[in-house]
């Protein structure tokens, strides 16, 4: 899996190289960054739903009330419990990102995608270089993903 995604990565540098006009490639390396991260964190919020065991083995010292799914489930909620009602104001929508780890990462992963987005493209582009871009910007967020997902948290 890691020669896999290497390789796709050397590809499609070595195919945009001439695509890609010089200014371009600092916003470019600036968004893939930030997809790297935007994917690290959807994987940290996969393993904390599916497995947790895989998350504590890297983090042993993490606070399982706040990072395992199973156990956070209910930190939104007053004593818990869905019926009582919220924990605070906000805290099963807005800032639902307080309360436990899955959400904390879910939040990461959009904000940092949002980020990555809304950095000004700049002027006009030919269709080759918004592939070329988009092929970058896949790959840094699966190379983010595949990192914690497969390296970092050895998800099966």
């Amino acid at each position: 899996m890691k020669k896999l995604i290497t390789i796709l990565i050397l590809i499609t540098l070595s195919g945009t190289a001439q695509i890609v006009p010089k200014e371009a490639i600092k916003p470019m390396v600036i968004k893939s960054g930030l997809l790297v991260i935007s994917g690290f964190a959807d994987a940290t919020a996969e393993v904390v739903r599916i497995n947790y065991t895989y998350f504590d083995a890297v983090f042993p010292n993490a606070n399982p009330k706040f990072w395992d799914a199973k156990q956070s489930q209910g930190n939104k909620w007053k004593d818990g419990n869905s019926k009582n009602g919220e924990k605070f104001f906000l805290s099963s929508t807005a800032l639902v990102w307080t309360t436990d780890g899955y959400h904390l990462s879910r939040t990461m992963r959009n904000c940092t995608m949002i980020a990555a987005i809304c950095i000004p493209i700049g002027k006009r582009k030919n269709w080759k270089q918004y592939v070329a871009e988009g092929l970058i910007y896949y790959c840094s967020y699966t190379a983010g993903f595949t990192l914690a997902y497969n390296v970092i948290y050895k998800m099966p």
